[in-house]
């Protein structure tokens, strides 16, 4: 389920770094706790680190949003 889910998102973005990052602190968490106890420190690990550069991740979004927007508007001023 977990691999269907990655692979969904990877072939979704275009920037990778929220699946990179979740798969280096899941490697990292299964080195540091084991297998039995890694899956909450992962979790919470993925949650502060995404919340942390939501900002940076967000930017491209939000540049392609604008973008589509303003060519929009356009668009409907010629008509």
């Amino acid at each position: 389920m977990f691999v269907v889910i990655f692979m969904d998102q990877w072939l979704k973005e275009k920037n990778h770094t929220s699946s990179l990052l979740g798969l280096g602190i899941s490697f990292l968490c299964l080195l540091v706790f084991g297998p039995d106890s890694f899956m909450i420190p992962t979790m919470i690990l993925i949650i502060v680190s995404l919340t942390l550069l939501r900002k940076k991740l967000d930017i491209p979004d939000q540049k392609n949003y604008s973008r589509l927007h303003f060519d929009k508007c356009a668009s409907e001023k010629m008509k």
